[in-house]
């Protein structure tokens, strides 16, 4: 492949939130490469033409970022941007995340129909949301409540939170602060107390692993902190074998010289979790990953997994 490069092309899905994260990672090359010609292509992925469908029952998030993996492994793009959580811990060898952006707020957020905080809520309030994970932390919390799925884009869940079907929903702080609706957030859920996904508010580039020339482009935009922190909770998903039937978190953060690094596995009832915590030197970053892996699976994780998979295919 080449070696220098004036054009590049970026695949994105065509949700307004992907669209704002390709548009973002134009700017910032362009910081650096204001000469260079960078064109966005939009891509309907197979997770966008499935709405009605639960997404554990599409095969997982992957399938939001399998087309555009696509696009660049035939050569139609340079590179395609992802959210990271979206982004499967199963590498691809053709396939290289050569950039991650600077991590916006990892937080969930909580967003109110009539601006009632979460720990407020009234027994059977109906919440939105189509993640294990903050569906298991939030029964966890308050296991009155009453947590229905929700699928489609940002504006698609707050148009159904306004029109009465749901009291509130949980989001992604990073995407709600990204699309200008910061305004919209009732509360924040402390991290330490109801874990963010992996990788969430990170941005990732993802490029063919033989492509010099753009890899070389996107170092200019890595940011080895944020590398070092999704390095470390995606190596806790890869030990304990996780996947889209079971609640699982995982968050780290870098201070100074070390590496803290919080994890869970639950039940999606949220009656049963088993967290792990551990820190060291932030260049150990994947094997403290593994370590916090090993501690859910003796304390039982497998079996928590085994049983989410038995109960989705239950009800599936």
């Amino acid at each position: 492949m080449e070696t220098q490069r004036s054009a590049l092309t970026i695949v994105t899905r065509r949700s307004p939130l992907a669209i704002w994260q390709a548009e973002f990672v134009k700017n910032q090359l362009l910081q650096h490469h204001p000469d260079l010609k960078i064109t966005i292509v939009q891509c309907v992925t197979q997770g966008d033409t499935l709405k009605n469908l639960p997404i554990a029952t599409m095969g997982g998030k992957d399938l939001f970022v399998k087309d555009l993996q696509q696009r660049v492994l035939e050569g139609s793009a340079h590179m395609a941007v992802h959210s990271i959580k979206d982004r499967s811990v199963q590498e691809i060898p053709e396939l290289v995340i050569a950039a991650f952006c600077v991590r916006e707020d990892a937080r969930d957020a909580f967003v109110s129909l009539h601006h009632i905080p979460w720990r407020d809520l009234p027994e059977g309030a109906i919440i939105g949301t189509s993640s294990p994970r903050r569906h298991c932390q939030f029964k966890a919390l308050l296991p009155k409540l009453d947590i229905q799925p929700i699928r489609g884009n940002i504006d698609t869940r707050l148009t159904l939170l306004d029109s009465g079907k749901y009291a509130g929903l949980v989001l992604a702080a990073a995407a709600l602060k990204r699309l200008n609706y910061t305004h919209r957030i009732q509360d924040y859920f402390d991290p330490s107390l109801f874990i963010p996904a992996i990788g969430q508010g990170v941005i990732g580039i993802e490029c063919h692993s033989e492509d010099i020339a753009t890899q070389h482009l996107l170092k200019e935009i890595d940011d080895s902190t944020t590398r070092t922190c999704v390095t470390a909770e995606r190596a806790v998903n890869r030990a304990i074998g996780g996947d889209c039937f079971t609640p699982i978190a995982a968050y780290a953060v870098v201070t100074e010289n070390d590496l803290y690094l919080s994890a869970m596995v639950g039940n999606l009832d949220g009656t049963h979790i088993l967290r792990s915590h551990v820190h060291g030197p932030y260049q150990q970053a994947e094997a403290l990953g593994l370590q916090a892996g090993e501690q859910l699976l003796r304390q039982g994780a497998r079996e928590l997994l085994t049983m989410g998979r038995s109960r989705f295919r239950d009800t599936s």
